[in-house]
């Protein structure tokens, strides 16, 4: 994925961009604009929506109870997913591209694709508007401003910030992680074709499988399928996403011995997926 191709693609992508970056930076020039966005970009660091989480089972009661939750178990998996992509893509923020574009913010990292602000942003705004309606006139200026101020601030590309908004309209949807060293072994293979079985489930609407893979050859020769609807493959290059996630080790180095036992495993990321109901002994 660091190849000198894919690094001059992305620069063909960092050099079209920079026109708009440059003429949103200018905002930050102005003392009024800069400390309003620098505000959003600081209330999205994470702190509004905590705020939101906890408050909605208060306000609302007990029927707030399972959206925060659901809520807080996307806010996690957004974080390593977005974790994740900024180590494949590994590009580099305007402000260190473009010695004319101005630092107006505090960056959390080096790298810019995705907007981990907007994917949060635009997750949390959806779904606690989804449940809560009268929340949303809050929620989406919120979430629209917090966006903006990446770019304004010299942080993000506009592409950074759009991707970020695709990525959490997964939110909300049941996910399963399935770490896996290759694909090129049988147990691995017999997994994931047990997976592609179930159509019926992974469908992008209900559900998604995130397969994370630490083979690049599950790729290059087409070990791992990215036409499947409802399935989506990334490669883990130095297992970071599994050693975030808590599965290092036996998850990364290959998959359980029994194909029926890694299929029962609950999804790490809080049971979202009946174990039950991904067992391959139902549709054979």
């Amino acid at each position: 994925m660091k190849a000198s191709g894919f690094n001059a693609l992305i620069a063909r992508f960092d050099a079209v961009e920079y026109g708009i970056c440059r003429q949103l930076n200018r905002g930050a020039s102005l003392p009024v604009p800069r400390r309003m966005f620098q505000i959003a970009s600081r209330l999205g660091d994470g702190i509004i929506w905590y705020v939101l989480i906890f408050s909605l089972p208060a306000l609302y009661g007990a029927t707030a109870v399972k959206p925060a939750v659901i809520m807080a178990l996307t806010g996690i998996l957004g974080v390593i997913l977005y974790k994740l992509l900024k180590r494949v893509f590994v590009r580099e923020r305007p402000f260190i591209t473009h010695s004319s574009i101005c630092l107006a913010g505090a960056p959390l990292d080096r790298y810019s694709f995705p907007s981990g602000h907007t994917l949060h942003a635009v997750s949390f705004a959806w779904q606690a508007s989804s449940h809560f309606p009268e929340l949303s006139w809050v929620l989406v200026p919120l979430a629209a401003i917090i966006a903006g101020s990446r770019v304004v601030l010299g942080l993000h590309y506009p592409t950074d910030v759009l991707v970020g908004a695709v990525i959490a309209q997964l939110g909300g949807r049941y996910i399963v992680l399935f770490f896996f060293g290759t694909a090129a072994r049988p147990d691995v293979a017999e997994v994931l074709t047990a997976f592609e079985r179930r159509n019926d489930l992974f469908d992008h609407k209900r559900s998604l499988l995130l397969g994370i893979s630490s083979d690049r050859d599950d790729f290059n020769q087409g070990r791992v399928h990215q036409d499947r609807t409802g399935q989506l493959f990334l490669w883990d290059s130095n297992g970071l996403a599994a050693k975030q996630y808590g599965v290092a080790g036996a998850a990364v180095a290959g998959a359980p011995a029994d194909a029926e036992r890694a299929l029962n495993l609950r999804a790490r990321a809080g049971g979202l997926v009946s174990a039950d109901s991904i067992s391959p002994s139902q549709k054979r």
